[in-house]
């Protein structure tokens, strides 16, 4: 029954919106890892929507009242960043050899974005220009224990 498990999992230096992620993280904080998927699955399929609370300046409204009570229907469906939070937790599961009844009684305890220094690559404009264009660049930690 008891076992050893790895509690941490790191993706360094991906090239995915650092704000997106860091909204998708924070709406599946503190839920078991069976209830996080179902949630991801739920915004993949336009379901659900992730709620925008910190980076919301210039964001648009979602017909999704249920969900956004307080926060002015301001939501997105990030599909990438859903699916590196996705590809995180099936790791996650695969190392520990998790099975479905056990998803559970799992719970996500933290999940760390951070900013990474950004990429900048040059592009060639009309009349001799050159503009830089930058990508944000994140880091993703995801830590897990047990009930």
């Amino acid at each position: 029954m008891f076992r050893i498990i790895q509690n941490k999992l790191i993706y360094k230096k991906i090239r995915i919106s650092f704000k997106n992620t860091v909204e998708a993280a924070s709406f599946i904080k503190n839920r078991t890892l069976f209830s996080a998927k179902n949630l991801i699955y739920q915004v993949l399929s336009k379901k659900k929507c992730i709620v925008f609370k910190r980076y919301n300046t210039g964001l648009g409204r979602v017909a999704k009242p249920n969900d956004l009570k307080n926060f002015h229907n301001q939501g997105r469906y990030p599909v990438k960043s859903c699916l590196l939070i996705l590809n995180l937790i099936k790791n996650i599961e695969k190392i520990n050899n998790i099975k479905k009844d056990e998803s559970s009684l799992i719970v996500i305890d933290n999940i760390i974005v951070n900013k990474n220094n950004k990429y900048i690559r040059k592009k060639n404009s009309a009349f001799g220009k050159i503009l830089k264009m930058s990508s944000s660049v994140c880091s993703v930690e995801i830590q897990i224990s047990s009930l």
